[in-house]
This record gives C-alpha cells, structure tokens and sequence, in this order.
C-alpha cells in the first residue's frame, strides 16, 4: 500500500479529525482521573464523618448520663454535688447505684471523663472530656464535648 503525500495546504484527512491531539489525550486523562478521585473522596467522607459523629455521640450520651446522676445524687444529698464521679457508681445500703452501671464509663478515647464541682461562679457541675487529642479545644473528632455546652450554658 502507498502512502499518499498530502501538501500542508490540503485538507485534513478525515482520520486526523476522529484522532485527539496529545495535549487533548492529556487534558481526557487528566479529568478521567479527577472524576475517579472525586468519586472515592464522594464514597469515603461519609465513612469518616459517620466515625466521628459515632465518637461524639457517645461522649454526649456519655456526659448527659453523668449528668442526669450527678442531678439525682444532689436531690438526695441537699443539693450538694460529690467532689468526684465515683460515688455514682458505688451502691448505697439499699444496693442502688445514681449511675446504673458497675464502673464510669471511659470517654470514646478510652480516658476518664473530667469532673469539676460547682463553683460559687458556676452553679452547676462540669462533665467533660477533651476529645481525641486530648489537648483543649479542636474540632472533629478532637473537639472537647462538655455537658455545660450541651445545656447551652
């Protein structure tokens, strides 16, 4: 078969028009890979986010529990809180406990959750934990979670 020589002013043959340029092959590669990209981070965010509301909820039904018990025990201590959370859990004569379990519950992170007394500027006790860095403040997952903030005190 020959090849036909075609003069720069002819026009193109018809299958250059149906074959993309390199730069266009590059630019179709380029998109083809930000679609899958786009695609994965659309199929896995919601994984993360779900983990982290997970951890949140926890430490918010967590702190509303601790909370609810350390209400209980003051109604039936004349209104004074405990200087710690542990008495919650320890059984009165009768074998009742404030807090319904047989040890504190652990934040999600696996530490103890932190307990302030009232003060003369805060009338109500503080539950709280630091989240997961444990350092103060933070967001996502490392936010702190305090039950002052979930009474919107």
């Amino acid at each position: 078969m020959t090849s036909v020589q075609r003069s720069p002013s002819s026009p193109p043959h018809p299958d250059d028009a149906s074959r993309p340029s390199n730069r266009s092959r590059t630019w179709i590669l380029i998109a083809e890979a930000a679609a899958i990209l786009g695609l994965l981070a659309f199929l896995l965010a919601p994984r993360k986010v779900r983990y982290i509301n997970t951890f949140t909820s926890k430490a918010k039904a967590d702190i509303r529990a601790i909370h609810r018990s350390l209400e209980d025990y003051a109604v039936a201590h004349g209104g004074c809180y405990p200087e710690n959370l542990e008495v919650l859990v320890i059984p009165d004569d009768e074998g009742k406990r404030f807090l319904q379990q047989r040890s504190l519950p652990r934040d999600p992170w696996s530490r103890e959750y932190r307990y302030e007394p009232p003060t003369a500027d805060r009338a109500i006790p503080r539950i709280y934990t630091l989240g997961g860095d444990g350092e103060p403040g933070g967001e996502g997952q490392d936010a702190d979670v305090d039950n002052l903030e979930l009474l919107g005190h």
